[in-house]
């Protein structure tokens, strides 16, 4: 199953109204102890600002919230959550007892995430960088540990030996450079599909820096490109962000 760190886990229950957090208490309840607790800190901060409004709502029974589950934010909006946020929602609604209820929902999700580049696409996205700015990207790619980079690693190494054997028989070997110029070359598409590979990177990332910086004798932070990986993730947010604000972003919906 997809991990999320805190900051993560509440930006993505921040993003459900109060109804919709009713029903998808329905399935992280039986989750770990570090979710629930994330679950009910959003959860009961949304209902203290409606708190007359939903003052009897805890009346509802189980086999009444499973009956009337439905996850608004989903139905209306698909985009508002990345695919970190949909393949984590989507092992969750694996658990749910009923199955009927949530298919549709797992439908949706299914359609969303389809929306990965395949082998031609990818080939087309990578032809975009330079063999300075692939070498940057193959070191980067390392680190996604939550998305299966089989087809994304072969798509890569074709169009760096390509692109590498024209370059080596000319120029020395490249430095570490930046890969933020090519931003808006991307189509939405491909911008959607970077991120999502750069964020996993990120995320996995800032796993390392808390979690055995102090464990390992070692360690060293600065064999790890975090900082880089970090900034590389802002700018593809901020260009999004950017087309988005513009209209000129193309939602990709179901």
């Amino acid at each position: 199953m997809v991990k999320m760190n805190l900051d993560e886990l509440k930006n993505f229950f921040c993003k459900f109204s109060m109804d919709s957090l009713e029903s998808l208490g329905t399935l992280v309840l039986s989750s770990n102890p570090l979710e629930i607790a994330l679950y009910l800190g959003v959860y009961r901060a949304e209902f203290n600002k409606r708190r007359e409004e939903y003052e009897g709502i805890n009346e509802y029974d189980y086999i009444c919230r499973i009956k009337n589950f439905r996850l608004i934010e989903l139905e209306s909006n698909v985009s508002l959550f990345n695919k970190k946020e949909l393949t984590y929602l989507y092992d969750t609604l694996c658990k749910a007892p009923k199955k009927d209820i949530i298919s549709k929902y797992k439908k949706i999700i299914d359609n969303k995430l389809s929306d990965d580049l395949s082998y031609d696409e990818l080939l087309i996205l990578f032809d975009k960088y330079n063999i300075t700015q692939l070498d940057v990207i193959k070191n980067i790619f390392q680190y996604i540990k939550d998305y299966d980079m089989s087809l994304v690693n072969s798509a890569l190494n074709d169009v760096y030996l390509n692109d590498g054997e024209q370059y080596y028989h000319s120029y020395e070997v490249p430095v570490y450079s930046d890969l933020s110029n090519v931003n808006s070359l991307l189509s939405d598409k491909e911008l959607e599909f970077l991120y999502y590979l750069v964020e996993c990177a990120d995320s996995y990332l800032s796993s390392l820096q808390e979690n055995y910086r102090n464990d390992i004798e070692d360690f060293d932070i600065e064999e790890y490109p975090i900082s880089f990986v970090s900034k590389l993730e802002n700018s593809l947010c901020e260009e999004i962000d950017s087309r988005r604000s513009s209209k000129k972003f193309r939602k990709i919906l179901i």
